[in-house]
């Protein structure tokens, strides 16, 4: 997953550093005919990582997915759906923690 995270952000965010490495370097030339017009592009570049992360997290973490339905999920839910089990290892053997 961190790798996955990791491909993400440099795809996303790669670009907007060259950007800004060329428009020291260059000047304000580059910045009128380039940075600007594409400035927008890298904007929704970054925002796509942020949710592009978030599905990530949900879809490769049991974990993330259990924490996050702990925190948002309503409680007057817990009549209905209740929460299933989760497992937890502890010294190498398993111990059950169910929601009360």
């Amino acid at each position: 997953m961190l790798l996955a995270v990791l491909l993400l952000f440099l795809i996303t965010e790669f670009p907007q550093a060259i950007l800004g490495l060329l428009s020291i370097v260059i000047g304000k030339e580059f910045v009128k005919q380039c940075y600007i017009p594409l400035g927008d592009l890298m904007d929704i570049l970054a925002l796509v990582n942020s949710a592009i992360n978030f599905i990530l997290y949900c879809s490769m973490s049991r974990q993330f997915r259990s924490a996050f339905s702990e925190v948002f999920r309503p409680k007057l839910l817990n009549r209905w759906l209740p929460l299933p089990a989760r497992t937890t290892e502890t010294n190498g053997g398993m111990t059950q923690v169910t929601q009360v």
